[in-house]
């Protein structure tokens, strides 16, 4: 039987797809990732440098998780851009698709690093909390814009307007 992590690879992009429907796509593959990250750092509030192996192994796979649906969602922008898809009805998709990769990037890549580092070193005790705060800033800050952008997308495209600004003011 597969474990959620397993299962939530990211799938191949084909060509022929829509912007929406790989949009819906990234959206569903990373949802069960998101939990993970989410669950991690609740559990991770307890733990010191020397209990916390379970929880930085499974809050690293769902972040590199995370980062390769990204990954691939940005070859596939690429493979659009060369291909000259700029049209009026996909560039608001392309857009959304583009800017949503990015600001989850912004968060889930320097979380991918430093939990990478806390796994791999030893910290004295206030080095390991001086990590693990950064390893909750951008947990948080990740598992925050993907419920922004998980509750908007379909708004953003109905109205083809992307107000990302206006979303975070609340």
């Amino acid at each position: 039987m597969k474990s959620k992590l397993q299962t939530t690879q990211p799938h191949q992009i084909s060509d022929h797809l829509l912007p929406e429907d790989v949009l819906k796509q990234f959206i569903a593959d990373l949802k069960d990732l998101i939990d993970i990250v989410e669950k991690s750092l609740f559990n991770l509030q307890n733990h010191s440098a020397f209990h916390g192996g379970e929880i930085f192994s499974q809050l690293g796979q769902a972040t590199q998780s995370v980062n390769e649906n990204i990954e691939s969602v940005i070859d596939y922008l690429h493979s659009k851009l060369k291909d000259g898809l700029i049209e009026t009805e996909g560039k608001i998709s392309l857009e959304i698709l583009g800017r949503f990769s990015h600001v989850l990037r912004e968060s889930s890549a320097p979380l991918q690093g430093f939990v990478n580092v806390v796994q791999h070193i030893k910290w004295t005790e206030d080095e390991f909390e001086h990590n693990k705060k950064a390893i909750r800033l951008y947990g948080k800050r990740l598992v925050k814009n993907f419920r922004l952008l998980d509750g908007n997308w379909q708004v953003w495209l109905e109205t083809r307007k992307f107000d990302w600004k206006q979303v975070t003011d609340k």
